[in-house]
């Protein structure tokens, strides 16, 4: 049996992060930080196949973790920063070749469980058959 799906949670507002949490540890192990330092080490060790990252942490610039994920760290999760509204959307950066979503904490968390379920899911199987792990489009724009 495979391993069960990672998801590091990176955030400060507990009742965000204990509903996220709810839907998705029904599928995924999920561990959740509130302090952006301590995730970079996270991210290198427990290798995380995605990232949900509130950017705006006191402690932590998350814009620049977000380009060191993406310029030095050997782990390509699939990251999504948490926002304060708008839509779930996945956007190219452009100095990398890897989807970053956004999450807006209105959006239906049960409905990114599952879509986040499937994406998390083929690109673990292409990842086993030699396949690329680039990008993977999760929701729909509306």
């Amino acid at each position: 049996m495979t391993d069960r799906v990672r998801i590091l949670i990176v955030d400060d507002e507990e009742e965000f992060t204990q509903e996220l949490s709810q839907h998705l540890t029904t599928w995924a192990q999920v561990q959740v930080l509130t302090r952006g330092g301590e995730a970079r080490d996270w991210i290198e060790q427990w290798q995380p196949d995605a990232v949900f990252l509130n950017p705006l942490l006191p402690d932590c610039d998350g814009f620049e973790l977000i380009d060191a994920i993406f310029t030095t760290s050997q782990v390509r999760p699939l990251v999504f920063c948490i926002t304060s509204g708008g839509t779930a959307r996945l956007r190219m950066p452009p100095a990398s070749h890897w989807p970053v979503g956004s999450l807006p904490r209105t959006a239906d968390l049960a409905a990114i469980s599952v879509s986040l379920r499937v994406a998390c899911t083929a690109r673990r199987e292409r990842a086993v058959s030699g396949e690329s792990r680039g990008p993977s489009v999760l929701i729909p724009e509306p």
